[in-house]
């Protein structure tokens, strides 16, 4: 091992990182054999995992040498998955194409920088719709990458590649990690001390039912920019009949998210002089929907009991804000629920 090291310190790979247990091993795992890893991260709006925990760990390690590197997503990914080549999952999933697209681009990347192949944390019949063995190999030769896509944790099951095939990693020291069970990850953690990592549920929104059916309804009203997108992530939301989206925020995380997030000027909509949540207004600013927004704002407040409410609304622009109010009733449950996209 200590051997291999030394001959391979100045070789590279190229690795998709997206803060889970599988590709922070499969990070450990080549870069423990002596490779200069880059560990490509992208910046998608469909994920909800937080990934500066496993970042840290290699942030604080003499022993390997990981570079981490971000991607953005380009507006052709939306266009992906609005129409993707090779369909949907259970929901919005499109997980060939997804990875298809992230493998093309980790591809220009280790063209880039010399490297000898890219790796992924993918583990042979884990999930249903592109780790099937039928599924890998499509995705390896629509990437363009045959011969040089390396799946450490299910390698000993699976064809070998180039990097194998010539020496630079001995095969014997990848894995055979079959299936959904996870166990054999947690013990391989626990003995490279890695220690923060997610539970095993999936980072992609696009697998959720609820997120599903507001992309669906983005869609469905054009709303498509990654601005847009992004959006759809945070807060409750609801559709009005003349198209106009209101959100509001459940924590002030959320409303600081879609405040940063908001196309100004932004009507935002509060309860005056009590605490509630605040809504965000995207779309026509008419009388019918800022008395819905002060409805929903009132309706998750202290004084939603109230037969009226003092509703103060602004509209952000460049950090200057002329607050206004109005009165009006606290929206009912079954109103809301009428016009809710999940």
């Amino acid at each position: 091992m200590e051997e291999m090291f030394k001959n391979n310190l100045r070789r590279k790979a190229v690795g998709l990182f997206s803060g889970g247990l599988d590709s922070a091993l499969a990070v450990r795992i080549i870069a423990g054999l002596g490779y200069d890893v880059t560990a490509i991260m992208f910046d998608i709006p469909f994920c909800k995992r937080n990934i500066e925990n496993c970042l840290s760990q290699y942030r604080a390690s003499d022993n390997f040498v990981v570079q981490f590197r971000q991607v953005s997503l380009e507006e052709d990914f939306v266009e992906l998955v609005r129409n993707p080549r090779f369909g949907y999952g259970k929901n919005m999933n499109i997980c060939i194409d997804c990875r298809i697209y992230m493998l093309k681009q980790a591809r220009l990347i280790m063209e880039e920088i010399g490297a000898d192949f890219v790796f992924t944390g993918e583990v042979l019949g884990q999930r249903p719709m592109s780790q099937n063995i039928n599924n890998l190999r499509l995705i390896e030769k629509q990437s363009g990458l045959e011969g040089r896509l390396l799946r450490p944790l299910s390698a000993q099951l699976l064809k070998p590649t180039v990097a194998e095939q010539n020496g630079w990693i001995n095969r014997e020291e990848l894995y055979n990690i079959e299936g959904r069970s996870r166990k054999r990850q947690m013990k391989l953690a626990d003995i490279f001390g890695i220690k923060k990592y997610p539970t095993p549920a999936g980072g992609c929104l696009l697998t959720d039912e609820c997120f599903s059916a507001r992309l669906r309804d983005a869609f469905n009203h054009n709303e498509d920019s990654l601005k847009e997108l992004t959006r759809l992530k945070y807060g409750r939301h609801y559709r009005l009949k003349d198209g106009t989206k209101v959100i509001c925020g459940r924590t002030d995380k959320e409303n600081l998210a879609l405040m940063k997030l908001g196309d100004p000027p932004t009507p935002i909509f509060t309860v005056k002089n009590y605490s509630s949540t605040v809504a965000f207004l995207f779309g026509n600013l008419i009388e019918e929907n800022k008395l819905f927004a002060g409805g929903l704002t009132a309706h998750y407040s202290k004084v939603k009991n109230e037969p009226s409410v003092e509703i103060e609304w602004w509209i952000y622009k460049d950090g200057e804000s002329s607050a206004q109010v109005f009165f009006t009733r606290p929206l009912s449950e079954e109103e809301l629920k009428s016009v809710s996209v999940r």
